[in-house]
């Protein structure tokens, strides 16, 4: 399978490809770094499973909207689905950090910048894709109701789907929450942002890789950067500088995080159970 894609590349491409080398990185999909024969070199991920066109269509669009916003992101070259499999060709980024001090302020400004962008809805016109998992985004006003119906609740049905939680009360955990979240204005967030998700380029700048977008709440974000580490300090007290975070945001950590555990529990199973336990058990 993966020569049949390497030779829709250099078809696409119209020239050959000399060289691929794999990539380490997600749990997800294949990536390889190929080498051509004018001396670029491009970055491919592919995927052959049955949600292919999901997973891939879902990460073009979402480079598209962050870069149409102003953010920073690979080049994309082209994308290509058929029945079978689906790729996307990017620009292959191979510089690393050079420089701590600029590559922090890069990222909160990148940040700030992407959460200054502002819908009038929460969600998005379709739905996408969290690692291999359908993303719902149904558009909504309030953002109550998007986290409990598009957020939590939607990986919650998952995870007692596969047996996880099954006495665990939800309505009791809403109930206990809807006033410890602030309002705030529909925000463009990453939706992913772990440190394998950002790279770094020649000038020690951030670029974003592999989004979840949505118009949401930005402590979506600050919450997942927090949840596995890998970023310094002072790219949030930057950020902090350039947009304030609302009083007490990390208190309220645990309520954005427990997505993403959610979304691990799915996927990866019941060594994530655990923690979402934990963080109900804190509401409760």
């Amino acid at each position: 399978m993966q020569q049949e894609i390497l030779n829709q590349v250099e078809s696409s491409l119209g020239q050959r490809i000399l060289r691929c080398d794999k990539v380490v990185g997600g749990d997800i999909n294949h990536a390889l770094r190929l080498e051509l024969e004018d001396g670029d070199s491009v970055f491919i991920k592919y995927n052959t499973t049955s949600s292919h066109k999901l997973i891939i269509e879902s990460e073009y669009r979402g480079l598209q909207l962050l870069s149409s916003s102003g953010i920073n992101t690979p080049e994309i070259i082209t994308q290509h689905s058929n029945q079978v499999y689906s790729y996307l060709l990017l620009e292959y980024i191979s510089a690393s950090l050079q420089n701590l001090n600029s590559y922090n302020n890069s990222l909160a400004q990148q940040l700030a910048l992407l959460h200054q962008c502002q819908s009038d809805y929460y969600g998005l016109d379709y739905d996408n894709a969290i690692g291999s998992l359908e993303q719902k985004n149904t558009q909504t006003a309030n953002f109550f109701t998007f986290y409990v119906e598009s957020r939590i609740g939607a990986q919650y049905g998952l995870a007692k789907g596969q047996g996880f939680l099954s006495d665990v009360s939800i309505d009791s955990f809403y109930k206990n929450i809807e006033a410890l979240i602030p309002p705030e204005l529909p925000t463009l967030v990453h939706g992913d942002i772990w440190n394998g998700n950002v790279m770094i380029n020649t000038n020690s700048e951030a670029v974003f890789i592999d989004p979840s977008v949505a118009y949401s709440h930005r402590e979506f974000d600050i919450a997942m950067m927090k949840l596995f580490g890998g970023f310094d300090n002072e790219v949030f007290l930057l950020y902090n500088e350039i947009l304030p975070l609302n009083k007490g945001w990390e208190d309220r950590l645990p309520l954005f995080q427990l997505y993403y555990l959610l979304v691990h529990l799915n996927l990866f199973g019941g060594s994530y159970e655990g923690q979402v336990r934990r963080i109900f058990s804190q509401f409760l």
